[in-house]
């Protein structure tokens, strides 16, 4: 077995498709990290996007309507974090 199928059977191991994982992405882009766990059939929860681009802003929002947008990571509030928390409150494994 190659690393790259290790790796994605200890993944299937540790995310089975009932567990609850969040990807909080900062500084997102046009959401590759997403792309990248979809790839690799990550089952996602909850999808959170910090990106100040506007046009990779919409880029993410046209692939994944579900993301929670926090826009500019220096203007995260208290607010928003507790809203997140309690959007995923018993999240197995955030990322």
């Amino acid at each position: 077995m190659d690393n790259g199928s290790l790796l994605l059977a200890s993944l299937d191991e540790l995310f089975a498709s009932d567990s609850s994982v969040v990807l909080l992405s900062l500084f997102d882009g046009i959401g590759g990290a997403r792309r990248s766990l979809e790839l690799i059939s990550l089952p996602l929860s909850m999808y959170v996007s910090s990106e100040v681009d506007p046009l990779a802003a919409r880029t993410v929002r046209y692939g994944w309507p579900d993301v929670l947008e926090a826009g500019d990571v220096t203007s995260i509030t208290k607010e928003f974090i507790r809203t997140v928390q309690v959007k995923c409150a018993g999240a197995r494994f955030v990322l």
